[in-house]
């Protein structure tokens, strides 16, 4: 089990520029392939799970 901190909150650094949720879903994708991993399932609630659902299906949420 993964459990990132979102940029901005826990150990992360704090936020400098505005964000967006495609952006926090890129980060996703970039731990990811840093850890080497290339199949996940993710499971997020509130604005975890709309970082999930463009993660998983970007062309449809945007």
């Amino acid at each position: 089990m993964i459990v990132p901190d979102r940029a901005g909150y826990g150990a992360s650094g704090k936020l400098t520029v505005p964000f967006s949720v495609a952006a926090l879903a890129d980060d996703i994708e970039t731990l990811l392939a840093h850890l080497d991993i290339g199949s996940v399932d993710l499971v997020g609630l509130s604005l975890g799970g709309m970082i999930a659902l463009e993660f998983a299906l970007p062309d449809v949420t945007t």
